[in-house]
């Protein structure tokens, strides 16, 4: 019965390794407190009412990452891109580890990917364009300037400007892909609350 426990708290540790040492023991310390008050002693009471140290982790991971997220926003500190991108990726894997992520559930989460496969897309399409049409344009400009001048100069031309164009573009979708992500990260947010309040419903019940 104890090994059980031990092997579990084991395992869990190791999933954890996101979060500093401290973090890690607190959660270790808070979730043996919580099973010795349950009375929970093998490993199935353990799986049954936590769930597997695997999907146990990804949850404290989530709202470890929601937290750090409502922290920052209560002190009007943005989030950059990059926390944003791996809160989105933390909160997908808790909702996937979850049993609840069904119908619904199920739905939203594919639409969550799509919005994120789309953005990417969208942004790599949009550089492939501009870096593709001055490449194009310089080229051309270059080869037609030893035999039609004026030709050539009017490519040259608009080879500078689509260069100029890609210079522009690049921090403006910066900034696009910056205010997608937020929105995503926000909508990942709301649907883990969500399903965190379902689940808390469920097993108070």
């Amino acid at each position: 019965m104890e090994e059980d426990k031990k092997v579990y708290f084991v395992e869990l540790e190791r999933y954890l390794s996101p979060l500093t040492a401290e973090e890690t023991n607190d959660v270790i310390d808070f979730y043996s407190e919580y099973v010795e008050d349950a009375g929970l002693q093998t490993k199935t009471e353990l799986e049954n009412k936590l769930g597997t140290a695997k999907q146990l982790s990804r949850k404290i991971l989530a709202d470890h990452s929601i937290k750090i997220d409502e922290d920052q926003r209560h002190h009007n500190i943005k989030r950059s891109p990059r926390s944003n991108s791996k809160m989105i990726w933390i909160i997908i894997l808790a909702i996937i580890s979850a049993p609840m992520t069904l119908g619904i559930g199920g739905i939203l989460l594919i639409l969550l990917m799509s919005m994120i496969l789309t953005a990417i897309i969208i942004v790599v399409a949009m550089l492939l364009t501009l870096v593709i049409l001055t490449a194009v344009c310089l080229y051309t400009g270059l080869l037609m300037l030893f035999t039609e001048f004026t030709v050539g100069i009017f490519y040259l031309g608009c080879g500078i400007a689509a260069l100029g164009g890609l210079m522009i573009a690049m921090p403006l979708l910066y900034w696009v892909c910056s205010a997608i992500l937020q929105v995503v990260a926000n909508f990942a947010r709301y649907l883990y609350q969500r399903f965190s309040r379902k689940r808390q419903g469920r097993s108070e019940a």
